[in-house]
């Protein structure tokens, strides 16, 4: 529905009454099913939270190794990514602790 420039918008009470109870059904019938990724950014830029090596910036001796890294939703399944990135962190902890 267009409404022009300056003029008023009047709804009728029984219009008001199906927003309000489809908003009521929105907010009480959906969620997500999905698995959250992009929680905590794996990047360089002042909104990523992990580097390159899975280290939590400004906080000492903090990895993550989940879903939450990748910097984007994937289009897929999550669990294939998910476990790349905790091969990757495998390799990382081997490699710096020499096991």
């Amino acid at each position: 529905m267009t409404v022009p420039n300056n003029a008023e918008y009047h709804i009728t009470l029984s219009e008001l009454s199906v927003r309000i109870e489809m908003e009521t059904f929105f907010r009480g019938g959906l969620g997500t099913f999905s698995h959250q990724s992009g929680t905590a950014k794996m990047d360089r830029d002042a909104m990523s939270v992990v580097d390159g090596s899975l280290k939590v910036y400004g906080i000492e001796s903090l990895r993550i190794a989940d879903g939450s890294i990748m910097p984007r939703v994937t289009t897929g399944n999550t669990m294939a990514p998910c476990v790349i990135i905790g091969e990757r962190a495998a390799e990382i902890l081997r490699t710096e602790y020499r096991l």
